[in-house]
C-alpha cells in the first residue's frame, strides 16, 4: 500500500475499504531551499486532488468519532497540520469551492509565530496563523484541533510535561476561541500507549496519527490513520528512482 496520497488513481482500490483521512501541511509552491519537500502542496494540486475525489463520487465530511459502515456514500476527511497562514490564504477558498469541511491542528503556544520545530533543522521559515486568522478560519465554518503547545516529541519528555502539552493546549484553544476542541494530532505521528492515555484523560474524543491506511468500523478513535498528501512526482524523477530500485510512495 502506498504511504502517501498523490492521486486517486493509485488509491482507488484502497479507498473502497474504509474512510481515508488526508493530511496536508503547507499549501504553497515548494521553496527552492526546502529540506522537507513533502510538507508543500501547491494550491493548483490541492484543487486538482479535491476535484478528482468529488468527480469520483466522494463527499468530504468532518472528522467522525466513529467510522460506521456507509454503503450509500463514499466519504473522505481533510486535515491540515500545524496551522500555517497559507492554509487560510490558499486552501480555504478551494475548500469552500468544493464544499469541503476541514480540521486545522494548531500548535497552541505558537500562534502568530513560525515553525521553529522545523527551522532548527534547516527548514524554510513558515508563518503560523495568529488569533485573528484562526477566528477567520472558524468564521468560514472550518474546525480546529490541538497539536500540543510547542510541537515536542511527546514520547521523549516526562509524562507530566506531556500532559501539560496535551491538556494545556486544549484548554488554551477553547478559552481563546470559545469553541470545543475535541480532536488531537500527535506531533511527528509519534504515539505510545502512555501518550494515548494522556490524550484520553485530557478529554479529547479523537486523535490522529501518521500511520497510513483507511479507517473502518471498529477503528480506535485515538489511533485514526491518515495518508500524508504529496504533489505528484516529476516523471523523470520517478523513472530515475525506478531505475535505481528505489521505493516510490
Amino acid at each position: 500500500m502506498n504511504k502517501n496520497y498523490t492521486s486517486l488513481n493509485r488509491m482507488r482500490d484502497v479507498f473502497q475499504n474504509g474512510v481515508p483521512v488526508l493530511t496536508y501541511h503547507q499549501i504553497r509552491s515548494c521553496p527552492w531551499k526546502a529540506r522537507i519537500r513533502g510538507l508543500y502542496v501547491s494550491p493548483r494540486v490541492l484543487n486538482r486532488q479535491l476535484a478528482e475525489l468529488r468527480t469520483a463520487g466522494f463527499s468530504f465530511v468532518d472528522l467522525p468519532a466513529s467510522f460506521a459502515p456507509d454503503n450509500a456514500q463514499k466519504n473522505a476527511v481533510l486535515t491540515f497540520d500545524d496551522g500555517y497562514s497559507n492554509v487560510l490564504e490558499n486552501a480555504a477558498p478551494i475548500l469552500k469551492r468544493h464544499q469541503a469541511p476541514a480540521m486545522l491542528y494548531i500548535v497552541a503556544g505558537m500562534l502568530g509565530k513560525t515553525n521553529v520545530w522545523d527551522t532548527v533543522h534547516g527548514e524554510v521559515v513558515g508563518s503560523l496563523m495568529n488569533k485573528e486568522q484562526i477566528r477567520e478560519w472558524l468564521d468560514q465554518g472550518f474546525r480546529i484541533g490541538s497539536h500540543t503547545m510547542t510541537h515536542p516529541h511527546l514520547p521523549a519528555i516526562p509524562r507530566r510535561q506531556a500532559m501539560q502539552e496535551i491538556d494545556g493546549s486544549r484548554k488554551m484553544l477553547e478559552d481563546t476561541f470559545q469553541v470545543p476542541v475535541l480532536s488531537f494530532c500527535y506531533p511527528y505521528g509519534e504515539v505510545t500507549p502512555q501518550i494515548v492515555e494522556c490524550v484520553r484523560q485530557a478529554g479529547y474524543q479523537t486523535a490522529v496519527t501518521l500511520d497510513p491506511g483507511v479507517n473502518g468500523h471498529g477503528q480506535d478513535p485515538f489511533l485514526i490513520k491518515r495518508f500524508g498528501v504529496r504533489r505528484p512526482m516529476n516523471p523523470l524523477k520517478r523513472l530515475s528512482r525506478l531505475m535505481r530500485g528505489k521505493e516510490i510512495d
